[in-house]
């Protein structure tokens, strides 16, 4: 067993004793090793490792003043985190949300053509898979999200561009409203010539 597995470069120095290797699998100590480095990159770091109630202080940042970069850094190093907070904006649209799956944008529009189409042929037509799954015996998509919960996602997102489209009419109309009224106040241009 072991031979064949030197054929997928994995040596004995790096298989497990249960597998006949060398390495010796701690679970505890991986644990904590990892828990210690998540901590650390979030800006967390342990003061103590006694089990259940460790406890977590906050790491300090460097000042302006105990940094070692000149103002001129400091002002680069701002301007860079505005510009990437900037960029993910943009990707993210305007809404400031997650990015929309193209396939929905495709089943609202398929929709929104034809109201008579259902749910569930709208999102077929948007690009949506579903199958059924053997283990929940749930209806679901290539992602594993449930028919039940997209047909949830397209009514909300149907709903808000019903709601846009009603408040780009009002808009249009209180336009129309109160040009007519400012044409009636003022008079138009026609009566103005003819004065």
């Amino acid at each position: 067993v072991l031979r064949s597995l030197e054929a997928y470069s994995l040596p004995r120095d790096r298989l497990p004793v249960e597998l006949g290797g060398d390495v010796i699998l701690d679970m505890n100590a991986w644990v904590k090793e990892r828990a210690s480095l998540e901590r650390s990159r979030i800006g967390y770091a342990t003061v103590t490792d006694d089990g259940p109630s460790m406890k977590r202080v906050r790491t300090e940042t460097l000042s302006a003043a105990s940094s070692p970069l000149s103002a001129e850094g400091n002002a680069d190093s701002s301007t860079s985190r505005r510009r990437n907070r900037r960029s993910k904006e943009r990707k993210r649209g305007k809404g400031g949300g997650k990015p929309s799956d193209p396939r929905m944008t495709k089943a609202i529009k398929a929709k929104q053509e034809d109201s008579s189409l259902s749910l569930y042929d709208a999102l077929v037509a948007g690009g949506f898979v579903f199958r059924k799954d053997g283990a929940t015996c749930d209806i679901v998509d290539a992602d594993g999200i449930a028919l039940a919960q997209r047909k949830n996602n397209l009514c909300r997102r149907l709903r808000i561009e019903r709601k846009k489209l009603e408040e780009q009419n009002k808009c249009k109309q209180l336009a129309a409203v109160s040009a007519d009224a400012s044409d009636t106040y003022y008079g138009s241009a026609e009566d103005a010539s003819i004065g």
